[in-house]
């Protein structure tokens, strides 16, 4: 069952069984006092089910602690790769 549109035997546009069918919602929201609290303009019905997704520690590091195992890998590259990268991906003229 496609959760966007429903059943396949039903009407696709006229039939969502739950709210959860019909459509889907990410945001991103606090936890204050053990209490999770939604932005404002989102509300959502009682007994509404929620998928909640907590972020490991790497979803946390910097971007360069990420990818650190991939920091200077590449060899034999231009010395000028960051000014004239449009020159070697698009062909644009060097700077």
């Amino acid at each position: 069952m496609n959760p966007f549109w429903g059943s396949r035997r039903k009407s696709r546009l006229a039939f969502a069984a739950t709210v959860s069918e019909q459509w889907s919602m990410t945001c991103t929201v606090k936890v204050q006092n053990g209490t999770i609290q939604l932005p404002p303009g989102v509300e959502l019905p009682d007994g509404a089910e929620v998928r909640l997704t907590i972020p490991d520690s790497a979803a946390q590091s910097s971007f360069a602690d990420r990818y650190a195992a991939y920091i200077g890998v590449a060899e034999d590259l231009p010395p000028d790769l960051a000014v004239n990268l449009d020159h070697y991906v698009h062909g644009h003229r060097k700077k």
